[in-house]
Formats: structure tokens, C-alpha cells, sequence
């Protein structure tokens, strides 16, 4: 595991081409079941395996069993899902950078499940969280400073109850020690102003969803 940087973990949802997830060399590549789909058809193969194998396609699954990729089979009837399975592999492996990719899906409930792993008290220190189809998701507890595009979208959700000192800076809609509840929309749709941008709170936890939007070709993204 010396060799690798971050874990990315790939679940089984489609995100949308114009927001490929750029991988690094040193990435350790885990593959959630059916998530090995996505992988093998980019011409990637993962590097560990994980889950009931009940969504995974029979000829990937072979494929993978012909590479020699670990694989660490659960049974069907389970508590945790692929996905949840996945992490807790990746930190027991150590991981400090862990991110979480084709989680946003077309069921509610399997997609808020997913995010909600964000919160898993497992995570400790890591620095865990989403990227898919043009969203990144963190959960902040403390503060983060973000690189961004201008004109970017991001909103802010409270987590597990209100959140409170909110301060902001980069953002036009601008926060200064302020309270965000779970029932009020408050925080959606916030535009980036400059980058990078910075949240901070004083208590509770925020869900931090940033959207991007597609570059014109020959442009890069600040990281």
C-alpha cells in the first residue's frame, strides 16, 4: 500500500461524461461491486474488488478473476451496502485520501445513504469525500478552503441538526457568523466570487455541495 497516494472508490451509478474524475498514478483503485463495470470499460482494472458481486457483470467478474484483482466477497444478505463495505476496507488499509465516485444515483434513498457515509465515525482524520459528474460533496465540521471557477455553484446543508458561526468568504451571498437549520433553505445556490472560496462554523456540521460546470476545450481547472 506504500505505492498509493488515495483510495478511489468507484460505486455502480452513471455520472455524466463532461465531468470525467481525473486519476492519479499512485490511486488505488476500489472497485464496489458493480462499480467494476465502470472501471473495466474505461480500460481500467481495479485493484481490489468488493462487495456481494450481485451487480457486476458475470464477464467483468471473470475478467477480473483472470487479472488476479483481490476480491473480498460478502454475502447478499448483509447490513452494510457495497459502498459502506468499501470505506471501512480502505481505511483499515490505511488510506488518509479517500474519494468517493458514481455515488449519485437515480434511487433517493441508496444516494442519501452514500452521502451520509461522509459521517461515518471511522473517518477520523481522513479526508474523505464525493466526486461525481461535475459535484464534489464534503462534510465540514471545522472549516475548508476550496479552489473554484468563478460562476461556480455551492450550497451549504446542515447536517444532524442546525449548524451555527457560519462565516464565508469568496462567496457573493455572504455568511458572517450565522445560523443554517435543516428545515430552511438558507444555504442552496450560493456563486463562487473568487477562489479559493473558504467556509468555517462554530458548531455542528455542514454538507458543502460544490457544482462545476464543463471548461471550453484547451482550458484546465485550478486545483
Amino acid at each position: 500500500m506504500a505505492t498509493f497516494e488515495r483510495a478511489v472508490i468507484f460505486a455502480n451509478s452513471t455520472v455524466s461524461a463532461d465531468h470525467p474524475l481525473e486519476l492519479l498514478d499512485k490511486d488505488f483503485l476500489i472497485a464496489a461491486d458493480g462499480g467494476a463495470n465502470h472501471l473495466i470499460r474505461c480500460g481500467l482494472i481495479p485493484h481490489l474488488l468488493i462487495g456481494d458481486l450481485d451487480s457486476i457483470a458475470p464477464s467483468d467478474l471473470a475478467y477480473c478473476e483472470a487479472e488476479n484483482v483481490e476480491i473480498l466477497a460478502f454475502p447478499k444478505d448483509k447490513d452494510e451496502t457495497d459502498l459502506e463495505l468499501a470505506l471501512i476496507e480502505a481505511l483499515k488499509r490505511g488510506f488518509q485520501k479517500i474519494v468517493l465516485t458514481r455515488v449519485l444515483g437515480d434511487l433517493p434513498d441508496h444516494t442519501l445513504g452514500n452521502i451520509a457515509l461522509l459521517a461515518m465515525p471511522e473517518i477520523g482524520s481522513a479526508q474523505v469525500f464525493i466526486s461525481d459528474g461535475g459535484c464534489r460533496i464534503f462534510l465540514v465540521r471545522k472549516e475548508i478552503s476550496l479552489n473554484a471557477q468563478v460562476g461556480d455553484r455551492v450550497s451549504l446543508i446542515p447536517w444532524n441538526g442546525i449548524a451555527s458561526g457560519i462565516c464565508t468568504d469568496g462567496l457573493r451571498y455572504s455568511m458572517q457568523n450565522e445560523t443554517l437549520y435543516p428545515w430552511k433553505s438558507r444555504g442552496i445556490s450560493n456563486v463562487v466570487d473568487c477562489s479559493p472560496f473558504r467556509v468555517s462554523l462554530a458548531e455542528g456540521a455542514l454538507l458543502l455541495f460544490h457544482f462545476t460546470a464543463p471548461l471550453p476545450d484547451g482550458h484546465e481547472r485550478q486545483r
